[in-house]
């Protein structure tokens, strides 16, 4: 983890975390590897399957969407962004099952990026 100054808010409820400006955390799982970096202006979550061969089934979809969900509605929650209706990563997660066996690992990332909301002074 690469911390760029504090700002002691929990990122997901399932992992008790300080989250901070330009942070860069990452968590994994059997199946897949979630990041989330908070920037100044925007939290950006990203996950993908740790293996080439979990790439090629679709569970792993799943597991991102509900990881990811959890980090959103935690963020949500704390009023730094807006509340996200549908799949935390939309319709990344429908394109990637259409994606063929031979995709690479890189191929099968998704990300998406939610702007903070303003602060009001």
């Amino acid at each position: 983890m690469r911390v760029h100054g504090i700002c002691l808010v929990p990122l997901a409820a399932l992992f008790v975390s300080v989250c901070v400006l330009a942070e860069e955390q990452q968590r994994s799982t059997d199946l897949v590897e979630l990041t989330t970096q908070l920037s100044d202006t925007a939290l950006t979550i990203e996950c993908k399957p740790r293996f080439e061969e979990i790439g090629k089934a679709d569970d792993w979809i799943g597991k991102c969407n509900k990881l990811g969900r959890a980090v959103l509605d935690s963020a949500a929650a704390s009023g730094q962004i807006a509340p996200v209706e549908g799949l935390a990563f939309g319709m990344a997660s429908q394109f990637l099952k259409k994606l063929p066996a031979s995709a690479s690992l890189s191929e099968r990332t998704m990300s998406r990026e939610i702007p903070l909301l303003e602060k009001s002074s």
